[in-house]
């Protein structure tokens, strides 16, 4: 079923295509530095593939378009993680991944949505999908731009530490051998 949504999604957004197993599979090796239970690292595989399912409810116009929202665009992208979350809550057994997924687009400094959240305030686990889900955002192609060397996307975590990003999980992030995320990504770029 996850994985019905999840192509659900790509299939609307197909410039995402892997995008939120990318996000999944970063994040529970994340989880696993962090020392994470196997619940949790279970939980936040899901929680990865399911950051975005909200997206269903964006009109196409806006997930494809090729060039940047307006202010009248972000903000009917900015709901996707509360449909996501409201999505995730009918699932039974991933009630938990609820409330990471909910706040996954909230910033370290306050500055982000759905609630303004910030430092410790948002869950651990939002926090780290907040990083996979840019990181893979940053290297991937899109309509309005190229994507990021793996260089270039950990220079821009790097300097939004402390700002978007938790310090503590930028550093371990950080630690991610380019190999292994390479891996991830190439292995979801591939045709299926």
């Amino acid at each position: 079923m996850v994985f019905a949504l999840v192509q659900a999604i790509e299939m609307r957004d197909p410039c995402t295509k892997g995008h939120s197993l990318q996000v999944s599979n970063i994040a529970v090796e994340l989880a696993k530095i962090f020392g994470s239970s196997e619940r949790e690292v279970e939980l936040v595989r899901y929680a990865g593939l399911l950051h975005d399912v909200g997206k269903i409810a964006v009109p196409e116009a806006i997930l494809n378009k090729p060039s940047g929202l307006n202010e009248e665009e972000w903000k009917v992208m900015r709901i996707h993680p509360v449909i996501s979350a409201e999505i995730v809550r009918l699932i039974k057994d991933l009630s938990e991944i609820e409330k990471w997924i909910f706040y996954h687009h909230e910033r370290w400094d306050g500055t982000g949505y759905p609630e303004g959240l910030q430092g410790r305030e948002i869950p651990c686990f939002s926090r780290i999908l907040a990083i996979c889900d840019t990181y893979s955002a940053m290297v991937s192609d899109r309509p309005y731009r190229k994507g990021l060397t793996d260089e270039a996307a950990r220079e821009e975590i790097k300097n939004y530490s402390g700002k978007q990003f938790d310090p503590e999980i930028v550093e371990i992030f950080l630690t991610l051998s380019k190999e292994f995320l390479k891996r991830i990504i190439e292995k979801t770029d591939a045709p299926s």
